[in-house]
């Protein structure tokens, strides 16, 4: 009896070892699934939203025709009349950051062009800004501080010695 029960208990503990390691060893899979449910939590979350966000405007209307209904126009006239100067005002923050924004372009531009180019809208420089600072000249500007000199030779005074020496640079030379 003691070793039928052992040996059951070997069976046992074998048995959750394999299951053990082929749980831990399959983490790929196991990345996947948690991938998989969190796709499907943030589209869950993200339709909850969408669907509050429904609500809530549905709610506003009824509110608005309920008031309409009620005769309560001077309530209605006040709100509208706060939305409008709140929208006002982002208005106004609006066309100031997009004057910025151009103006901080134009700038990059001579004098001369700033005429025309502050009738163009913000999207309008924004492509032309783009295209022109892309653009890369063809000899870039050169270092501060370096000495641009070019290795002539005179193959007449050099030896032989010499000559063989510098042959590389002698023959790029005379290919620039």
């Amino acid at each position: 009896m003691i070793s039928e029960d052992n040996t059951a208990n070997n069976e046992q503990g074998e048995d959750s070892k394999t299951e053990d390691t082929v749980d831990t060893s399959d983490y790929k899979s196991l990345y996947h699934k948690e991938i998989q449910n969190n796709k499907k939590l943030r589209t869950r979350s993200q339709d909850a939203e969408a669907r509050l966000e429904e609500f809530g405007v549905k709610q506003e209307d009824a509110r608005k025709t309920r008031l309409q209904q009620e005769g309560e126009y001077k309530t209605l006239l006040t709100e509208q009349d706060t939305e409008l100067k709140r929208l006002k005002t982002l208005e106004k923050d609006h066309n100031s950051l997009i004057g910025q924004m151009k103006n901080n372009i134009i700038a990059k531009f001579p004098e001369e062009e700033h005429d025309e180019l502050s009738q163009l809208d913000l999207s309008a420089l924004t492509i032309l800004d783009k295209k022109v600072s892309g653009m890369q000249p063809s000899n870039p500007p050169p270092v501060v501080g370096g000495v641009k000199s070019k290795k002539t030779f005179d193959l007449n005074k050099m030896t032989a010695d010499e000559k063989r020496n510098n042959w590389d640079a002698i023959v790029e030379s005379f290919k620039t």
